[in-house]
């Protein structure tokens, strides 16, 4: 049984995900859920506007220069 697409239903969430990051990342202890979003913003999604406050993040893999790619 594998809870991968489970978990990234729900961590792909922008402010789920934001408040983990606040919560387990020092550097990001004094920021508030919207701006750590915000910070999550990928260039081709910058100045939408939120609607439900459940948006997604575009995409659960990650592409790095040197490195492959990494699907998480």
């Amino acid at each position: 049984m594998t809870y991968d697409n489970h978990f990234k239903n729900v961590f792909s969430i922008k402010r789920i995900l934001a408040v983990v990051i606040r919560e387990t990342i020092d550097l990001y202890a004094d920021c508030t859920v919207d701006e750590v979003v915000d910070l999550l913003e990928m260039p081709e999604t910058a100045g939408t506007v939120s609607t439900t406050g459940l948006e997604k993040i575009a995409s659960s893999e990650s592409h790095a220069v040197g490195e492959g790619e990494r699907v998480f």
